[in-house]
């Protein structure tokens, strides 16, 4: 009896062909996933109704802007629509050159519950910003930061409690162009209550 011939009688051969089948599938099917998986992610569109109602959805509609959704929920629009139509806006008479410039998101007296105090912020401004002209952010009636030139930014590693928010145009000599209308909001993280 050859030593082939006694492998295959005691069914070892069987035994290994069957491993191998199975092991051979598990990583076909892992491979397949890994490869199918991101196929799954698919692009948000956000709009505004007639009635200023903020519509996500995952088919485009005329005017609608490309959302990008980040790992922590948060949404981070990438353009801002000029069409979005915003419940409260507020102008100078000094300045007629934009039409609208408002706090869309986070809404006046609006709670967010983020316990790492992290707040999407999204203004509505109507037309583009102008060339040399920058948006300041007042957080709790105190600048944030460096100026901005985008209409879309988070606010990180916030404190909970009610905070008020502004934002302000500038132009290039300095001059204070318009302001939005200064909202309130809540922020909210979970605690733990020790006996």
């Amino acid at each position: 009896m050859s030593y082939f011939e006694f492998m295959n009688s005691s069914g070892l051969f069987n035994y290994m062909g069957l491993v191998y089948s199975w092991f051979m599938r598990i990583v076909l099917f892992v491979l397949l996933l890994t490869i199918l998986l991101p196929c799954g992610a698919r692009d948000v569109y956000r709009s505004v109704s007639e009635d200023g109602i903020v519509i996500y959805s995952d088919t485009y509609r005329p005017g609608a802007e490309r959302v990008s959704v980040s790992d922590q929920g948060h949404a981070a629009v990438k353009q801002q629509a000029a069409q979005d139509t915003p419940r409260e806006a507020y102008q100078t008479e000094s300045n007629a050159q934009y039409q609208i410039f408002a706090i869309e998101q986070p809404e006046n007296d609006e709670t967010i519950r983020s316990n790492e105090g992290n707040v999407s912020v999204g203004l509505a401004l109507s037309p583009s910003l102008a060339a040399g002209h920058v948006i300041q952010v007042f957080l709790d009636n105190a600048q944030l930061g460096s100026d901005l030139t985008t209409t879309q930014f988070s606010l990180t590693s916030l404190n909970r409690g009610t905070h008020s928010l502004q934002a302000k145009i500038i132009d290039a000599e300095g001059a204070e162009l318009m302001a939005t209308d200064p909202i309130s909001f809540h922020l909210r993280k979970a605690s733990i209550k020790r006996p």
